[in-house]
This record gives C-alpha cells, structure tokens and sequence, in this order.
C-alpha cells in the first residue's frame, strides 16, 4: 500500500541493510549508542518519551524526538548532542521538511498494527543501537510483504509509505535511531517543486532557509544517492553484529 506518491518514483519497499554503510550515521553508532545509554539513566529521558498510538496489544512503542519537519528540538539534542551534529552535517535529513528523527523504544510484548506514512518523498533509516538477540519470528517488522529485522550498528532503509508492522516478543526493549532523508531518486529540481506545490508556508521557508544556508557552505546536494551508495563493510567493533 502507497500514498502520496510522486508519480515518476518507482515504489520500492526496502534496501538492504548494508546500503548505508559508507554514511555518517552508520559510522557514529558507537558514539549515538553511548548517548543512548548514558540518557537511559536519566530521569529527564524517561519523562521525555511519547507513546505512540498503533500499538495494539499491551506493549508499548515510545520515542523521543530529535528532529521534526526540519526543527531540531532543543531539549532532546542536550541529550543526544552528537546525534543532531550528525542529523545537522546532513542536508538531506536535516532539510526533510516532511520527515523526522528520533529514538524509537519498543518493549517485549508489542505489536506495532499495519500502518503507513504520509508520502514516498522520503526514504526512512533505521539504525539499530541496542537491539536485543531474538529470531526474525519474535522481534521484526514486515515493510510491502517483506520481513526484516535491525541489526546493533547497521542501517536498514525502507520506504515508509508501504504498509508496515512491528513485532517484538522477545526479551528486553529495543532500541533504534529512525532518520528521514529525501528520496534519493528525487533531484534538486524536483525536490523544489514537491515543496513549492504540497508544503505549507511554514515547512516551504524552511526548506528553502536550508536549502541556501546549504548551497552557501557548498554542502547542498542534488540528490541524496550518494549518500546510500554501496560501500565496504566497516569496522565497528566488538559486539556491534
């Protein structure tokens, strides 16, 4: 299932795991994961966390938001400050007007119910930080009949817009980092005109007081497949697979 979809991107409900490999995000897991641990033992954290409404058994699915339409949000960045400067070098998440960023909290016991997101602009990263050892059958999500799983250190991309679901009936709570970036089949050209047509106001002056900070340090991009192209497998150290 697919909405909102620009007509000339094919669907395509996920990339491999690896894809992102050569990216900032993937490279920073050992210092996003340390903030993470370090925010788990504070009360601030815990207070911060929404529950999410599509959890349909006695679980929970919790986030806290770093980043939303383009705005950083200031409170959850003084726990997470490595993670914005990340979300921050990235012109392609940073200026998703129509996406976010944020650490996703699922506990034993949940079920995530079928649903979608609002367009296929976007393309959603999931990194996994602490991710509890289960089989595909007791911790996973199903994106357009396909079932994946995270992997502790690794990024899985899908597209949001295909009907998703979730699963966990292991353990211990999971924990990932879930970033938006621009659709990488989307160019500059068209990436202007989607917002131009379909943003409001507000999000349209965003994205373009992005898109010309970007353009005036040399860091804006025409579109963000080179962030997502193949690269060698790196070295994260121990315990990461």
């Amino acid at each position: 299932m697919t909405c909102s979809l620009p007509a000339e991107l094919t669907p395509e409900p996920t990339l491999t795991s690896h894809l992102c490999s050569s990216s900032p995000v993937q490279r920073s897991y050992i210092q996003i994961r340390a903030e993470l641990e370090a925010a788990l033992g504070s009360d601030t954290f815990v207070t911060s966390l929404q529950d999410e409404p599509v959890v349909d058994t006695d679980g929970s699915w919790q986030q806290l938001t770093l980043h939303i339409k383009g705005i950083p949000q200031d409170q959850a960045c003084q726990m997470f400050p490595h993670t914005c400067r990340i979300i921050a070098m990235l012109p392609e998440a940073a200026s998703c007007v129509w996406g976010q960023a944020y650490i996703s909290a699922i506990a034993p016991g949940t079920f995530v119910a079928p649903h979608v997101g609002p367009t296929n602009a976007r393309l959603r990263l999931h990194l996994g930080l602490d991710v509890p050892e289960a089989p595909l059958s007791h911790l996973g999500m199903e994106v357009g009949g396909q079932a994946k799983t995270w992997q502790e250190g690794r990024i899985l991309a899908f597209e949001d817009s295909f009907e998703h679901r979730v699963w966990h009936w292991g353990s211990a709570t999971r924990y990932i980092l879930v970033l938006d970036i621009w659709h990488p089949n989307l160019d500059d050209a068209r990436r202007n005109a989607l917002v131009q047509q379909h943003a409001d106001h507000a999000a349209k002056q965003l994205y373009f007081f992005h898109r010309d900070r970007y353009l005036k340090n040399g860091q804006w991009f025409n579109s963000s497949a080179p962030f997502l192209e193949e690269a060698p497998e790196q070295e994260h150290g121990d315990g990461i697979d």
